[in-house]
């Protein structure tokens, strides 16, 4: 057995190596979170449901829409996703900061966490000049203001057909 032979030659290391395997247990039984560096097959697994209506953002510079069919599937996440997450960071981080809290209180560390420290606070200003830099850079020409749309698709017929119009959600403008 490997952890016999291992125990023969590095005590110590077997000794560690065993603690840590209780550890992670222990974690995955107790709170059914995911101990790093080990990842979990259920944290990858599930049904992804299909709604029948789906939204993107759409990005408005100058007179044009950006084409997200002319980017690679890298850049048009990069953008889509940072804009999603920009809308939801505020109530995404007390969530996760109320549960670190409530899961590190048992281990004594929660009482140390303050959320103004934990929870960072990007402005409109800052993100605004970050997008349009990304922006800049995926588009390759100087953008300094755009304006973010959401659009509603529905299915219809193995195909995305937009519902209604395009609602404006942000305008990010930023100094040259």
């Amino acid at each position: 057995m490997f952890l016999k032979e291992f125990y023969t030659y590095r005590p110590k290391g077997a000794i560690l190596l065993v603690a840590f395997i209780i550890v992670f247990v222990f974690l995955n039984i107790k709170w059914g979170a995911v101990a790093f560096p080990i990842n979990v097959y259920g944290m990858y697994s599930g049904k992804y449901p299909l709604q029948d209506t789906q939204w993107v953002y759409k990005i408005k510079t100058g007179e044009s829409f950006v084409d997200f069919t002319s980017l690679s599937m890298a850049e048009r996440d990069k953008l889509q996703y940072s804009l999603d997450f920009y809308g939801k960071y505020k109530s995404n981080n007390v969530i996760v900061f109320n549960t670190m809290k409530r899961v590190l209180s048992t281990l004594i560390i929660g009482k140390l966490m303050e959320e103004e420290k934990y929870t960072p606070v990007a402005d409109s200003i800052q993100y605004a000049r970050w997008f349009n830099h990304l922006l800049s850079d995926i588009l390759n020409k100087e953008i300094h203001s755009c304006l973010i749309y959401t659009q509603s698709y529905v299915w219809q017929m193995n195909q995305l057909n937009p519902v209604a119009t395009p609602q404006k959600k942000y305008q990010f403008v930023s100094e040259p």
